[in-house]
């Protein structure tokens, strides 16, 4: 049996004590790592959205928890401490080459190692030393720094891309952050001689705060539908064109693999290009290029007889027909399944099926 036959004699047996589900897992484990290595690298985009809108939901919680002294109000106090920090890579991820780089992220990891160490140094009533007077201090530069270099981000990627919705979506950006920022930090974190202004602060930070998560997801929305590859001033070169989009392909893979689209018997490429909102073309050479099969109903193929071996192994499925198998396995019927099992695994279905009972067999 392809895949599942292991040098496994009864002195073998004796000298491991293997038990039936050590076999089991065996099989299992490789099959899952092997799966974890395939698995592309998540988008930056979607990293630091993750990271932005869950520091940002947390200050939002820890305003509904108002002054208690909990742990739980202390840790959101603490994931919400560089919402700046992260705003500014998430803004770089949408308007620069989508690749992940140290930097920047060091930078935002030394700003929150300050503010944090602040906040637990006010907690231990040692925050007025010399140590963390300056400290403060440059924390808050720091943070003023990165609230700059989001808008620089905007800015500096409007000046290398020409095409209009590119622009609009900068502008819209940009526009958007400047209302939050201006609302947000020079308003309520100013002091200016207003009115009743201080029984709003926390309020208005807060739905700053909401706005911030719904404007940040729309452009990470807006940036997957148009990766910046074609936002370029330059004309796409015959390199460019042959390139895969990585954000195609993490698409493509998550949508067939991950939510099992195989499954379904009658999808096509163009049903799976509609889905994905890009030209037939597209899907086809992230396939082939990318995922490295040789045509489309090759993918499907292969990861259909992955079900269908998972099943035909499964002792709990013993009475299922092979038919059964094959059709929720997302073949259109037994004969191009059994002809397809038995080119990759040289041997029919119910051989496949009655192989792995014997090496059970010998397992027990």
């Amino acid at each position: 049996m392809k895949g599942y036959c292991f040098p496994m004699s009864h002195e073998f047996i004796a000298q491991r004590r293997l038990t039936l589900a050590d076999a089991v897992k065996w099989p299992v484990a490789i099959e899952f790592s092997q799966q974890l290595a395939r698995l592309p690298t998540p988008s930056p985009v979607l990293v630091y959205w993750a990271l932005f809108s869950s520091s940002a939901l947390m200050a939002i919680l820890h305003f509904f928890l108002g002054n208690q002294a909990s742990m739980l109000a202390t840790c959101l106090a603490l994931g919400s401490c560089v919402t700046c920090g992260h705003g500014w890579l998430l803004a770089r991820s949408l308007f620069r080459k989508n690749d992940y780089e140290v930097w920047p992220a060091a930078f935002v990891a030394t700003l929150f190692g300050m503010v944090a160490s602040l906040q637990i140094a006010a907690m231990l009533g040692v925050d007025q030393t010399a140590f963390f007077k300056i400290t403060r201090t440059l924390a808050s530069l720091l943070s003023s720094t990165v609230l700059v270099l989001t808008a620089v981000e905007a800015i500096d990627g409007a000046a290398r891309r020409t095409t209009g919705h590119e622009r609009r979506f900068q502008f819209a950006f940009l526009a958007g952050y400047g209302c939050l920022l201006s609302v947000g930090m020079i308003l309520f974190r100013s002091s200016l001689d207003i009115p009743g202004i201080d029984e709003w602060k926390d309020v208005g930070q807060t739905f700053c705060a909401f706005l911030a998560v719904i404007g940040a997801s729309a452009a990470v929305r807006y940036r997957l539908k148009h990766p910046l590859g074609g936002a370029k001033i330059a004309a796409k070169s015959t390199a460019s064109d042959n390139a895969v989009d990585p954000l195609l392909q993490e698409r493509l893979y998550n949508l067939l693999v991950i939510k099992r689209g195989y499954l379904e018997a009658d999808l096509k490429v163009a049903a799976l290009a509609q889905r994905l909102g890009v030209p037939e073309y597209k899907v086809s050479h992230c396939v082939t290029r990318g995922l490295g099969f040789a045509n489309f109903n090759q993918l499907l193929n292969h990861h259909r007889l992955e079900e269908a071996k998972r099943r035909l192994a499964d002792r709990s499925q013993d009475d299922l027909p092979i038919l059964t198998i094959a059709l929720e396995s997302g073949f259109g019927s037994v004969g191009p399944f059994n002809r397809a099992f038995k080119a990759q695994e040289g041997m029919t279905p119910g051989a496949f099926r009655t192989q792995s009972r014997q090496v059970s067999s010998v397992v027990a």
